[in-house]
């Protein structure tokens, strides 16, 4: 299993590089981080974040310090199951990411919320996506396993980063970015709250 998360971790250092290069060359970012000193290596960090466009990924790695970086990796990110129906399989594998849903109905457990639970227990961090897909207007009803997944770890047993990013509507390559450490969603019960609290640490444009 080390192989596979030091394997992970090199694909993570990849899409690291990959931010930094595009949010010096083509795409202006403004960040807000929080200091993640208190933030415990050996305790489960989930990353909580809304999807606007194909790049978040990219931008979200690449708004952090090499030492923010090596917090966070190896980190597993739950993805659409598509792309792992495509050529895009392995590179998708090697930056750490699994379905969202069943590829099969036997891969169940390889999957979604079941994998989620699995991957935290194992010592990843785990990247999702509530929404379940890109929403470019405001937000919509978040699916329910972001609850059960936190519901899978007792609350003092993890941390919490809260993650928005805001595209400038009139400016398509202004990307605002603001990433907030808060432990006590844990103890949420609707996904609406989760969404809520996200929202509220937004950067409007």
């Amino acid at each position: 299993m080390q192989k596979q998360k030091n394997l992970i971790k090199f694909g993570q250092i990849l899409v690291w590089l990959y931010g930094k290069l595009i949010a010096a060359t083509v795409i202006k970012t403004d960040v807000s981080l929080p200091n993640m000193d208190g933030i415990a290596k050996e305790k489960p960090l989930i990353i909580i974040s809304n999807h606007v466009s194909h790049l978040d990924p990219y931008l979200l790695m690449g708004s952090l310090s090499w030492r923010e970086l090596r917090i966070i990796s190896p980190m597993k990110v739950m993805m659409a199951k598509w792309y792992f129906h495509s050529p895009l399989m392995p590179f998708a594998w090697l930056m750490g990411c699994f379905p969202a849903r069943p590829l099969l109905k036997p891969f169940k457990k390889w999957s979604g919320t079941a994998a989620s639970i699995r991957y935290l227990k194992k010592g990843y961090s785990l990247g999702i996506y509530p929404e379940g897909k890109r929403v470019f207007e405001d937000k919509q009803e978040p699916h329910y396993g972001v609850i059960k997944i936190m519901q899978s770890i007792e609350s003092y047993e993890a941390h919490v980063l809260l993650c928005h990013i805001n595209r400038n509507k009139e400016n398509g390559n202004e990307y605002f970015i603001s990433i907030e450490q808060d432990d006590s969603v844990l103890k949420f019960t609707e996904p609406s709250l989760v969404m809520d609290r996200l929202f509220s640490i937004g950067h409007n444009v």
